[in-house]
């Protein structure tokens, strides 16, 4: 089951934006949260890389009203640095290269993402940034390019499955954010 550069592609890979018009500046390079994995540890290869114990840290709670706008800002930036989004519309098919930075990045920021998450997206966000640990886990082990593997990327679940549509209706309607 090959599915991951078209998920990904479908998804808006995470980091698509809410409610925004603002422009974003690059706020150079991520911070990790405190007990976050980092993009350099998540992008060794190997077991020893895993992020599945990681799991549990992703979690629908966080600040009561979230900040659409702010959240909105990072979502675009971090796709728009990794080449993924030009001009508030994604490039579709994303490359290896685009996914790998994209999914770090929001890994590596997922309790700031967390925090600014308006409360009618907070489950689906949890849901995705869930699933990009497990991706990440996967990729680690396997490579980046999920076209140059046998191994079959992890499928799935439902709850990421479920959180597509809201997360990309919310993108659409209150952003502006095309899908190419």
């Amino acid at each position: 089951m090959k599915r991951f550069p078209v998920l990904l592609a479908a998804a808006g890979l995470l980091v698509v934006a809410v409610g925004c018009t603002a422009s974003v500046t690059n706020p150079g390079p991520p911070s990790a949260a405190p007990g976050a994995a980092s993009p350099t540890a998540l992008a060794s290869s190997g077991p020893a890389s895993s992020v599945a114990p990681s799991l549990a840290a992703v979690s629908p709670s966080g600040a009561a009203g979230g900040d659409a706008a702010a959240w909105c800002a990072i979502v675009i930036d971090i796709n728009t640095r990794a080449g993924y989004m030009v001009g508030q519309t994604y490039v579709n098919p994303p490359t290896p290269a685009m996914t790998k930075q994209v999914i770090l990045e929001a890994i590596a920021r997922r309790d700031e993402i967390m925090s600014l998450t308006p409360p009618e997206i907070r489950a689906a966000m949890a849901a995705e940034l869930a699933y990009y640990l497990v991706l990440a886990d996967w990729a680690n082990q396997n490579g980046w390019d999920a076209l140059a593997t046998s191994t079959s990327v992890p499928p799935p679940p439902a709850d990421f499955l479920a959180a597509l549509g809201p997360l990309t209706s919310f993108q659409q309607t209150q952003c502006g954010i095309k899908f190419a």
